[in-house]
């Protein structure tokens, strides 16, 4: 009986060239302790991600690193960054990761099964739980303010850059809807979506601007100036998810 558990591999902004060389190169080392049980995935969750080091913004790489390991590959290695991969690897290169990759999957708090499937279905777009008890914030409501109680799950943030970016923007300070969507880049029905979202799982906190503003000013004297910098505040967040 195989006990070895499926773990999940992820790329972004990936050339069909790399793609196939790491796909070869998985199931090349398939039978070697560190390759054994990886599987390349369309959809999150992941257990590790390769991302185009040289194409894919920061931005998107510090959401991606909020809920997996991310390998970034790059033809060079200025920096010295400890998440790069340079080109060309090799299997030994990527044994080392998929070695890392699979410690932290294993040490990681376990997913919630009943958040992974409200995560799905919203993602999806499903009818379901979600949609059934949650569509209470109409996108006309201008003049709310929204604001994170606390940071949501891993399984409810489903691996997606969009809604970890929202995330991150709620963590921080109060926001309308709209300007979440303008500074998240993304459709004020895919804002409301994720509120809802939010809100089903009682972790968003909701008012006018002078209670909501209250909120957010509390912050930063909580964190001293730690809370300056979008930088420090990934980097708690990822301290506090285990990686």
């Amino acid at each position: 009986m195989n006990t070895t558990p499926t773990l999940r591999i992820g790329t972004h902004c990936l050339g069909d060239r790399d793609i196939m060389l790491l796909r070869g190169l998985v199931k090349l080392n398939a039978s070697t302790p560190q390759g054994a049980g990886w599987t390349f995935v369309d959809h999150a969750p992941f257990d590790l991600v390769f991302v185009d080091g040289d194409a894919t913004p920061q931005a998107t790489i510090a959401a991606l690193e909020l809920t997996a390991p991310t390998v970034k590959l790059a033809k060079s290695s200025a920096g010295n960054d400890p998440y790069l991969m340079q080109r060309p690897y090799s299997s030994e290169s990527l044994l080392i990761w998929l070695d890392k990759a699979r410690l932290h999957a294993v040490t990681r708090p376990a997913r919630v099964p009943e958040l992974e499937r409200l995560a799905s279905q919203a993602v999806n777009g499903m009818q379901g739980v979600v949609g059934a008890i949650a569509l209470s914030i109409p996108s006309a409501d201008t003049s709310a303010h929204f604001k994170l109680r606390k940071w949501p799950p891993t399984a409810l943030l489903a691996g997606d850059p969009a809604r970890i970016r929202m995330a991150t923007m709620l963590a921080k300070q109060a926001l309308k809807i709209k300007e979440l969507a303008l500074i998240a880049q993304q459709p004020v029905d895919s804002v409301v979506q994720f509120l809802n979202t939010l809100q089903a799982t009682d972790l968003l906190l909701i008012g006018q601007p002078q209670m909501a503003l209250a909120h957010a000013s509390a912050a930063p004297a909580a964190h001293g100036k730690d809370s300056g910098t979008v930088r420090s505040f990934i980097g708690r967040l990822r301290l506090k998810l285990g990686f």
